[in-house]
């Protein structure tokens, strides 16, 4: 909309300009078109890759939530605040308690 004037203008001095003005509107259009079209169907696209590895890994479902790694980073400093040590993939976690209820098996069993 800034470049119309320039754009839309008769005189001599504006045809000298055109060119540059309809580069840089298009150039801005373009921009445009990908980052509020192109880049959010990637990362929708990226993230249910992600969602399907993760299945494929493991079997389970999960949400598209878990897999993101805003969401993982947040959950390990909670987990960091309580004393407890993840690792990125937040398996140690799941091996302590194992680890854990193995240990309380082993002396019920003694």
């Amino acid at each position: 909309a800034g470049l119309a004037p320039l754009l839309l203008e008769k005189s001599r001095q504006a045809q000298f300009l055109k060119p540059m003005a309809i580069s840089i509107a298009y150039g801005i259009g373009f921009a445009t078109v990908l980052t509020l079209v192109m880049l959010p169907i990637f990362l929708s696209y990226n993230n249910s890759m992600k969602v399907a590895v993760k299945w494929l890994r493991t079997g389970n479902k999960v949400t598209k939530e878990e897999v993101e790694r805003a969401i993982r980073e947040k959950e390990e400093e909670a987990h960091m605040a309580e004393g407890k040590t993840t690792s990125l993939n937040g398996h140690d976690l799941e091996l302590e308690k194992a680890d854990k209820a193995q240990k309380e098996l082993e002396e019920i069993v003694e």
